[in-house]
């Protein structure tokens, strides 16, 4: 399998489905669908971070982004928050099956210019038999994942009439993850939609958890957009 890309657009709405969205509300079913993240994640705005957080190796926190990303996607990790109080408790498991490495011979071209994307697939039974062999419908391309970070700012110390200390103003750091998306099917092979996919979430001190956290919001953020009518 090859897929081949430009550079990268400006922002745009989430998916754009040719005939209109083919999942639920709650996103792809479990047990149906496969995905792949194409190409390398790019991770390279949290090289400090990285570095901080895992002991001055920045490479293990590069490799632990991968990891978690993947998990999240897989079902090996749980998603959502903890409930509060009476709250219900809505954290679930995606359970998507990791894609094969896979020889065939079907590929996907997409190419992004100002006024629209083009997409072609090619080999469409080639990619039928993939998805086949998987036991699968749909297959999700994550292609071009790219993390970024807007710097935080720090607030005014001032004290109370009290004798106590509070802190005014100041705003936390917000990591963000942009990545390309195509949803594939296999009934027939085809190009089902297609998109551009972001999620953020603030940081606060940079630890091992935020690069879970950060993980977590995207593929929550993907579920919503590939739900989302």
């Amino acid at each position: 399998m090859c897929l081949s890309l430009a550079s990268q657009a400006s922002a745009k709405p989430p998916i754009k489905w040719v005939n209109g969205p083919v999942f639920a509300k709650s996103g792809p079913p479990a047990g149906r669908t496969t995905f792949m993240v194409h190409g390398s994640v790019d991770v390279s705005a949290f090289q400090d971070d990285f570095a901080s957080a895992f002991a001055g190796d920045a490479a293990a926190g590069q490799a632990y982004f991968a990891t978690a990303f993947i998990e999240c996607l897989s079902g090996a990790r749980v998603l959502g928050e903890p409930p509060h109080g009476i709250q219900r408790d809505e954290r679930h498991r995606l359970g998507w099956t990791a894609f094969p490495p896979d020889t065939s011979t079907w590929s996907i071209t997409w190419a992004e210019s100002s006024k629209a994307d083009s997409l072609r697939l090619d080999g469409a039974d080639s990619l039928s038999a993939a998805l086949a062999r998987v036991g699968a419908d749909w297959l999700i391309v994550i292609d071009g994942v790219v993390a970024t970070v807007t710097r935080g700012e720090p607030g005014t110390a001032h004290f109370t009439p009290n004798g106590g200390m509070s802190m005014e103003g100041g705003k936390l750091p917000v990591a963000t993850i942009t990545a390309r998306v195509v949803v594939l099917g296999a009934h027939p092979a085809a190009i089902a939609g297609s998109g551009h996919v972001s999620a953020w979430r603030t940081t606060g001190r940079f630890r091992k958890s935020s690069v879970d956290d950060m993980a977590q919001s995207f593929a929550l953020g993907l579920e919503r957009a590939l739900g989302k009518r």
